[in-house]
């Protein structure tokens, strides 16, 4: 049978559009529910993860949701409710048989068209065709997601393969269909299970201009409505599942006033590569963290973005990891590649925005770093920032020409780090996080004498204001006294182990 599991797929930039996720949640209090996001995309690969990978890059997000649904599906079966609907009824009494189901989309099914399933039991035999069929698309065969994973697929491949049809479970339009954005609406007397928003075809997505406020506005108008028909129908009901919440902070790490961290790198994958275990470190903290970017990252690898710009295309895999981060984010748009010729404009604009944040600590770039743009935004923050605020200088690539000061343990959120990196998909982000891996793993046996530490590295420099001791770094933290560059390896003092050793990280 298919089992009782819900979820929803959510991918990209914005958050999700939660009140209508949760009247799913609600409507299935004893179900199993999962939110397939950002992160869980991260985590693992599937087999059309090609084709994935392409529609990311593209920010069609909307085809990255529809193959990632046909494989969850097949693996582990249940319900993935669309995102853009809002439930009205359980659907416990329409999953009375084994096989896949969905819905079409036009009265009678008269197009033809139907919605991407909505469940299935494992291993279904029809699913396992549409992703083999859909494995074989190439990059230039990958047109709108409506055509190309969805309805007007589906559509030719029961067309394509017609037998395969009367193995699936195909329910009226009007059952999650009731309302299509072409006019038609159902009068009948049947049951409704949901409401369709068509969130992408109308953009009526909460974070969308102008029709994503009306809809958010007409949903409120209706939400009396749709809970007195939930609780109408829910039969000794327990009590409400809501999403799981992220467990609280321990409360001796967390500070009474929450701190702000600001790290201002010169490219859109800096953070990631260089200090992302430490800033997933500081949000554990309850701080306030906010990301800086000073240039678009346009001349990055391009292979990825060859159908918009690349600037766009860095700015969305971004925005995507700061959301998994927690952070925000703000772009300064500088050319890449400009930032020498650019160094005063910038220190002025730096200074204005610290000014406005008044950031805690500032992570910024080593002085002697192996990029210019690297060493001019280096430069910049230590100008701007004036002594009045504390830098901590972030390690170089493969920790060339960098002597530490401090050792972060971010054994608990590396995997975090490199889903994060990953989501940089136009620039081939495996080789980065071999290279980040391979530098934490060094500065782990350089801090502990271990094979199995795993950290990042930094450098602070006292001045009058600050020392060492007053720096408030998240807990674990290792720190030794100042060693000056060139020091032989011989000659450094030992650190004490960090405490938990880290897991074996997976590429």
């Amino acid at each position: 049978m298919i089992p009782r599991t819900l979820g929803h797929i959510w991918i990209g930039p914005h958050a999700p559009p939660q009140d209508w996720l949760d009247t799913w949640i609600t409507a299935h209090p004893s179900w199993t529910y999962q939110l397939f996001d950002n992160a869980y995309l991260s985590s693992r690969r599937f087999r059309n993860q090609l084709q994935i990978n392409e529609y990311f890059r593209r920010g069609k997000y909307a085809g990255v949701s529809d193959l990632m649904r046909y494989e969850i599906l097949h693996e582990q079966g249940g319900f993935i409710a669309e995102a853009d609907s809002i439930c009205l009824h359980p659907i416990d009494e329409l999953l009375t048989d084994a096989r896949a189901y969905t819905v079409y989309e036009f009265p009678e099914g008269r197009t033809g068209m139907m919605s991407p399933f909505l469940a299935s039991q494992p291993g279904n035999p029809v699913i396992a065709k549409v992703i083999e069929t859909l494995s074989a698309l190439t990059p230039e065969e990958m047109n709108n997601p409506w055509t190309t994973t969805g309805n007007g697929f589906l559509r030719r491949f029961f067309v394509d393969n017609p037998k395969l049809k009367k193995d699936i479970t195909i329910f009226p339009s009007h059952y999650f269909i009731p309302e299509h954005f072409k006019g038609g609406v159902y009068t009948g007397t049947d049951r409704i299970y949901s409401r369709q928003l068509w969130g992408s075809t109308l953009r009526t997505y909460p974070h969308s201009k102008g029709r994503g406020a009306q809809t958010a506005q007409e949903v409120d108008a209706v939400r009396a409505q749709i809970m007195a028909h939930l609780e109408a129908n829910l039969i000794a009901a327990p009590a409400v599942r809501l999403p799981p919440e992220l467990a609280p902070a321990d409360a001796q790490t967390t500070p009474q006033i929450p701190m702000k961290v600001l790290f201002c790198g010169a490219h859109p994958d800096d953070a990631e590569i260089y200090a992302f275990g430490t800033l997933f470190a500081y949000r554990a903290m309850g701080a306030d963290v906010l990301l800086v970017l000073a240039t678009n990252g346009e001349d990055g690898s391009s292979k990825r973005s060859k159908d918009q710009p690349l600037a766009l295309t860095r700015k969305t895999e971004a925005t995507a990891s700061a959301d998994l981060l927690g952070a925000r984010l703000i772009t300064l748009d500088l050319p890449d590649g400009g930032l020498t010729d650019a160094r005063f404009d910038l220190c002025v604009t730096l200074k204005t925005l610290f000014d406005q944040e008044r950031p805690d600590i500032i992570i910024t770039h080593s002085a002697n770093d192996y990029h210019p743009d690297h060493r001019a935004l280096s430069g910049a923050v230590t100008l701007a920032a004036n002594d009045r605020l504390p830098i901590l200088y972030a390690d170089t690539m493969k920790g060339s020409h960098f002597e530490p000061s401090h050792y972060v343990d971010i054994s608990a959120y590396q995997e975090a780090k490199f889903a994060c990196l990953r989501l940089h998909h136009s620039q081939m982000p495996r080789k980065y996080v071999l290279i980040a891996l391979e530098l934490a793993k060094k500065r782990g046996q350089e801090a502990t004498g271990t094979d199995t530490a795993v950290v990042e590295a930094f450098r602070f420099d006292p001045t009058p204001k600050f020392d060492m001791e007053t720096l408030r770094m998240p807990p674990g933290t290792l720190f030794r006294p100042a060693i000056p560059l060139g020091t032989p390896a011989t000659t450094r003092p030992v650190v004490s182990a960090i405490t938990n050793p880290p897991k074996t990280s997976t590429v």
